[in-house]
């Protein structure tokens, strides 16, 4: 028995080589030689059970959580040269698909640290030099995220001047 599931496993593996994903059935070209998706499907019926046995065997469908480091959850908030907090879309996917939890899990963790990266936003406003020369109107429309930020975490823009020493 334990050499038929061998067969079955290296033909999972020279699929997965040649750059199938086993787990979408359907993504199985018929016109394989050796391979032939039906007949394949029908070996892990009558070995395994059903397909999807074959592929939790296999380890295909086991679900493996890794919990993102703090970094990492940082790291999903980027700021753009208009210093707006944004997610990083592309991150958060790679994250998702490192760690086994879903996008929505992934940003809803990181959103816990949306605030430090505000402040780091804000951080990068003032250290440009643009903060003080700024009038309030021009931060207001110009720069909305950052006046934003600074009503959000400092309550208004006089207590924020007095915490850097404006």
């Amino acid at each position: 028995m334990e050499f038929r599931k061998e067969r079955v496993f290296d033909k999972f593996d020279t699929l997965t080589d040649m750059g199938f994903d086993i787990e979408a059935f359907a993504s199985i070209p018929s016109d394989l030689k050796d391979l032939n998706p039906e007949s394949l499907r029908r070996q892990c019926i009558r070995i395994f059970g059903s397909y999807k046995n074959a592929l939790k065997e296999y380890g295909i469908l086991e679900k493996h959580i890794y919990l993102p480091t703090l970094l990492e959850l940082f790291r999903c908030w980027s700021i753009s040269s208009n210093f707006e907090v944004l997610e990083d879309t592309h991150y958060i996917t790679e994250l998702s698909r490192l760690s086994g939890l879903s996008y929505m899990e992934i940003l809803s963790k990181a959103t816990k640290y949306k605030e430090e990266a505000m402040r780091e936003a804000i951080s990068e406003f003032v250290i440009s030099g643009i903060y003080p020369e700024v009038s309030y109107a021009e931060k207001r429309d110009k720069y909305y995220s950052i006046y934003y930020y600074i009503i959000k975490l400092y309550g208004s823009e006089v207590i924020f001047r007095e915490s850097i020493n404006l």
